[in-house]
């Protein structure tokens, strides 16, 4: 799924950092080692560390990082790798970005696909297990202050 994501960047001429997941970060090293082999010094870099290396910074847009955040943890029923999980914020923005973040989740409808207005519904292996109307719906939900290894 990097792919998907770097090329267009690189096309456009864009300098892209790759944040690998610390459970698997030896694959992302030996992509971004082969990449770079035909791209320019500094292009394509890597950035190491746990899920607080990719928090918000204070400067950052927040109108444009709340609704990215939504759709990217919503669509695709989550089923795929580069879905957003958590965001960790600077305390300064946190508020605002929670409101807006929870702004943009109301568009969001979860229900089965065959009724009208939908935009989150079970995924593909839920629907070949269970008649996809016996499946609960649980709507949108913005869950904040969570420790880092707190099960929800």
């Amino acid at each position: 799924m990097t792919n998907k994501l770097l090329f267009p960047a690189l096309v456009t001429a864009n300098s892209v950092v790759l944040k690998p997941s610390e459970e698997t970060p030896l694959v992302i090293d030996f992509f971004v080692r082969i990449t770079n082999e035909v791209l320019p010094e500094g292009v394509l870099q890597i950035a190491h560390g746990d899920a607080k290396t990719g928090k918000v910074l204070v400067d950052a847009n927040i109108d444009k990082a709340a609704p990215f955040a939504v759709a990217s943890s919503f669509e695709n029923t989550s089923q795929i790798c580069t879905f957003i999980e958590r965001i960790y914020v600077d305390e300064l923005i946190a508020g605002e970005l929670e409101h807006k973040v929870v702004a943009s989740s109301r568009r969001y409808q979860a229900s089965p696909w065959a009724q009208n207005n939908v935009n989150i519904a079970q995924s593909y292996a839920a629907c070949q297990s269970k008649s996809h109307y016996e499946l609960p719906f649980i709507q949108p939900t913005d869950v904040t202050n969570i420790t880092p290894y707190r099960v929800l």
